[in-house]
């Protein structure tokens, strides 16, 4: 009978164990991150593959839950501030980021090449046009650099989607 006890619950561990913590949103499953491995060196289908699959997860939380799944570092990015005023303030509503390093980035926008990029739209509160040149300001004019970084890790995502940037073929 002690074995039989036993073996019972060795079986509803290792069952237990086996079982993924799935996600749902609204009743749906939202899909696992797939490894930036299994694309084979391929950004831009590991960025739309992600995302897309995953952008319901995302909205509400903050950037940092989604830069904690994105396998790839941010090497550069643009504001979008729809000329959006606030109480006389301009504030930023979101962000582009893109996965390549400035010169890249400059050279595939003259040859009109693809540039993969994650598109974010922020909730309110906005992000302030003033604090974010102060940021930039103080740190020689680095826009990835770690404050900036920790500044929008905390803004909440509103809208997320893979882009193309609308530069070049795919």
């Amino acid at each position: 009978m002690k074995n039989l006890i036993i073996g019972i619950i060795t079986v509803v561990v290792l069952i237990s164990c086996s079982i993924s913590k799935s996600v749902y949103v609204n009743g749906v499953r939202i899909p696992d991150v797939i490894p930036f491995s299994k694309f084979k060196g391929d950004t831009a289908a590991y960025l739309q593959t992600n995302i897309e699959n995953r952008k319901a997860y995302y909205i509400g939380k903050e950037v940092d839950v989604l830069l904690k799944d994105v396998e790839q570092p941010i090497k550069s990015f643009i504001f979008t501030t729809s000329r959006l005023k606030i109480q006389g303030k301009s504030k930023i509503n979101g962000m582009n980021l893109y996965f390549y390093d400035e010169d890249k980035f400059s050279k595939a926008i003259d040859t009109k090449k693809f540039i993969p990029s994650i598109s974010l739209d922020f909730m309110s509160p906005y992000m302030d046009l003033d604090t974010f040149a102060l940021i930039l300001t103080k740190n020689n004019n680095k826009y990835w650099s770690p404050e900036m970084e920790m500044y929008i890790r905390k803004q909440r995502i509103e809208k997320v989607q893979y882009f193309d940037g609308g530069i070049g073929n795919k």
